[in-house]
């Protein structure tokens, strides 16, 4: 998991992610890491084209979750809408582990008083592992894609298609 943020305008704040079968999770890796380095706002778009492309073609799921108007939540509780949200989905698909990229503590810990809420009131995949990996987790490149494209796309136009064709699933968190 990992975010996007738009702070110009009312500010729209993404958590992009990228569900991945845990039996194929080091097979990816590796293959990510060969990819190279990748961050969506510093990649050319060419080069972030062909990480959502990759995405399809490794037939992973894709999902965005989405909170326009940051004020007067902010991004922290924009993060967290989009997070409550995010383990409604996590539920229904059966995901057993979630990796999040790691903030600083404080946010770290209000993401885990939200995950283990969503457990405790059955709105979480019970049981669910999850742990904070630093950016250099090549793993978190996967989201991050998606996430800056779902952003990007909303004032470029230039990633819908490739969205679409991946088949990305797209929510408005509420």
């Amino acid at each position: 998991m990992d975010e996007s943020i738009e702070d110009w305008g009312v500010g729209t704040y993404v958590i992009g992610c990228v569900v991945v079968p845990h039996f194929e999770c080091e097979e990816l890796r590796r293959e990510v890491q060969r990819r190279g380095p990748f961050h969506f706002n510093s990649a050319s778009l060419a080069s972030q084209l062909s990480m959502l492309r990759w995405i399809g073609v490794a037939a992973l799921l894709p999902a965005g979750y989405i909170y326009r108007g940051l004020y007067p939540i902010g991004r922290e509780g924009a993060r967290q809408v989009c997070l409550v949200r995010l383990l409604r989905d996590l539920r229904d698909w059966d995901v057993e582990e979630l990796v999040i990229e790691r903030r600083r503590s404080w946010e770290d810990t209000r993401d885990a008083v939200t995950i283990i809420h969503g457990m405790h009131a059955g709105s979480a995949p019970p049981g669910l592992c999850y742990a904070w990996r630093p950016k250099s987790e090549a793993m978190l490149r996967l989201p991050d894609a998606v996430a800056g494209a779902i952003r990007a796309d909303r004032r470029l136009g230039a990633y819908q298609s490739t969205l679409k064709r991946i088949g990305t699933v797209r929510r408005i968190a509420v």
